[in-house]
């Protein structure tokens, strides 16, 4: 997907009304992405009906009545704009953790020592499978009452995905898999719920006070020169502090105390080529890393196509790439491989 321009999405007010801008916005695309979700869960398990998907689905509930109630309010205003159930709705928050690891990403944050202007830059790109999908990930823009506003892309219809606030606070991710997936808060509704946090503190506070349904890594960022990484697996996390003034992460486990629980490698045996690559071009340019070095970085070719910038055809690709500077609000996002398409500039 190649966009010169891309007009968001875009909505302010209450919980409820948030999520039925949204709804009504991208109605078509939601249902869209229900169907494509709904028979990529088909495949992978035989004989499963759509009311046994939402019956699973109404399982994360009480999580979400204990940690987020607000945004189940928002969920029901995207169910009723997009003209779907809201069990439908509810589903395509919890499709993550039926599908398992389907997603790879090359993640990084640099510190102020290792930038040209001297302030905290991060971002990644993001790679997933299924091209039909690609036309339905879009910038979304969030006011609301009473909390940071956001600007975030992602999937249309879902309730949280990475991005940066207006409190200076950017959150990335990195597709993990582990064992022990269990009921409990969605990585979406985790993703959301950082969006209303000020600083990295509250981020890692949030994280250990929240019972956590699947694995994931977070790279953190925040307008006070704060940069963190978070490897989460059901029932624990670890805080992985940066490395001479930079954060890189890839696709497989880095915490010590987790590698034995690594899955996701067989699947993507080059995430260990590309985090070596990362590192290696974040050191090479280290105190003259800028936006346009970042774009770079991101649309390098070493072990080309699993490269960071992604080209396999016939599983994942480089479907979008974002740069953020927190402290400025800014996002430059890329529809597309970066080596292909042009960056467009977004401020929350």
């Amino acid at each position: 997907m190649q966009k010169e321009t891309i007009t968001p999405i875009k909505a302010s007010g209450a919980s409820y009304e948030l999520g039925y801008k949204h709804g009504v916005l991208a109605k078509k695309r939601i249902q869209k992405l229900l169907a494509i979700s709904l028979e990529a869960v088909k495949k992978r398990k035989d004989n499963v009906t759509d009311e046994r998907i939402y019956s699973g689905s109404k399982k994360f509930l009480p999580y979400l009545d204990k940690y987020c109630p607000h945004l189940l309010k928002e969920l029901k205003g995207i169910s009723d704009g997009a003209e779907i159930s809201f069990n439908a709705a509810l589903f395509l928050q919890v499709r993550t953790e039926f599908l398992l690891g389907n997603a790879a990403c090359s993640a990084f944050a640099i510190s102020s020592q290792g930038t040209l202007n001297g302030e905290v830059i991060a971002g990644q790109n993001w790679d997933f499978y299924l091209p039909e999908l690609n036309e339905l990930i879009d910038v979304i823009q969030l006011e609301p009452d009473g909390l940071p506003k956001i600007l975030m892309f992602g999937f249309v219809g879902v309730i949280g995905y990475i991005g940066l606030n207006s409190e200076g606070l950017a959150h990335f991710t990195n597709q993990l898999l582990c064992e022990n997936w269990r009921i409990a808060l969605p990585h979406y509704f985790l993703k959301r719920m950082l969006f209303e946090k000020k600083n990295i503190k509250e981020c890692v506070k949030l994280v250990s006070k929240t019972e956590i349904s699947s694995s994931a890594n977070y790279v953190l960022a925040d307008r006070y020169g704060k940069i963190l990484d978070i490897e989460i697996i059901p029932g624990g996390y670890k805080s992985i502090e940066p490395t001479k003034g930079f954060i890189a992460h890839t696709n497989h486990f880095l915490a010590r105390e987790f590698k034995p629980l690594e899955r996701y490698l067989n699947e993507l045996p080059d995430s260990p080529i590309r985090l070596k690559r990362l590192i290696q071009l974040i050191r090479k340019n280290y105190g003259t890393i800028n936006v346009n070095v970042a774009k770079k970085i991101l649309a390098d070719h070493y072990g080309f196509p699993t490269s960071i910038c992604r080209h396999s055809d016939n599983s994942l690709r480089t479907s979008v790439s974002i740069i953020t500077q927190p402290e400025r609000g800014l996002a430059h996002i890329c529809f597309g491989n970066p080596c292909e398409s042009k960056f467009i500039t977004y401020r929350v």
